[in-house]
């Protein structure tokens, strides 16, 4: 190999290195990004909602269940378990107002919703 080659695949190596340079130093900044977000208070909040959520659901589930294992409050057939009956979940009301064929798709897409999610309907 002569010099000319070398020098040829030295420039060669040192285009792809700054090209690399610049590819980690924007995957770093994505990164910081991303790190920032998931540290926001927001993203905090809604790990913290999710949590309560599924400690709602699992006590939701575990006085289904008991109430069907316990019919009535002590006697033969059922358990007692004090406060039982108190503890049974609410339905919950949702005022949501209806989206119309030709109103923007709630989802933000900007598209019409029957031209969106609408077009199941």
């Amino acid at each position: 190999m002569d010099q000319g080659q070398l020098a040829a695949n030295l420039k060669g190596i040192r285009q792809l290195l700054s090209h690399l340079h610049g590819e980690v130093t924007a995957l770093e900044t994505s990164y910081s990004q991303v790190l920032q977000v998931l540290q926001s208070p927001e993203t905090q909040n809604l790990v913290t909602n999710q949590d309560q959520i599924e400690r709602n659901l699992v006590e939701t589930s575990v006085r289904s269940a008991l109430s069907r294992r316990a019919p009535s409050s002590g006697g033969e057939d059922g358990v007692d378990i004090p406060g039982l009956q108190a503890a049974a979940p609410a339905q919950q009301e949702r005022h949501v107002a209806k989206v119309g064929r030709n109103d923007p798709c709630p989802c933000g897409s900007g598209k019409k919703y029957k031209k969106c999610h609408g077009e199941n309907e």
